[in-house]
Parts: C-alpha cells; sequence; structure tokens
C-alpha cells in the first residue's frame, strides 16, 4: 500500500473539511480539485461522499453531483 501523503490526517478529518468546504463556499468542485485541496485521491473523494451519503443528511445540506463533460463535480445546493 502506498505511504500516506500526510499521515496528521485521518479520513475522518478529510470527509469532515470536505463537506464544510462544499457546504460553505457555494460552489462546485471537481473531484480532481477536491483531491488536490485534500491530499488524497479521487477515489478517495468518491469514497467520502459515499458514506456521506449514506448518513440521511438532512436535505437542505445533501451533496449534489453531477457529470460535465468528464469531471464529476459536487456540490450543496442552497434551499
Amino acid at each position: 500500500m502506498p505511504r500516506k501523503l500526510n499521515r496528521d490526517d485521518s479520513p475522518v478529518m478529510k470527509a469532515l473539511y470536505l463537506y464544510t468546504l462544499l457546504l460553505f463556499s457555494g460552489r462546485a468542485y471537481s473531484q480532481q480539485r477536491l483531491a488536490e485541496l485534500l491530499n488524497c485521491s479521487p477515489q478517495s473523494v468518491s469514497r467520502y461522499v459515499g458514506q456521506m451519503e449514506s448518513t440521511h443528511l438532512p436535505f437542505y445540506a445533501r451533496i449534489q453531483h453531477e457529470f460535465r463533460g468528464r469531471e464529476k463535480y459536487y456540490w450543496i445546493a442552497p434551499d
């Protein structure tokens, strides 16, 4: 298994940062850009989002996603 880039960042902290960024930024981010910001793989971003989606977040705070060309984008739409 490859060595972690930042050993101090736990998956829980990265997921929390991801959710906070999407919730308060008011904009969409590509999966690749989120991976860069979180210092993880695009697959990890997808896994974090999937885990959050399975927690049944309130409707007004759910993560939305769509493909724009070949890139997948994530955002939290305002209510």
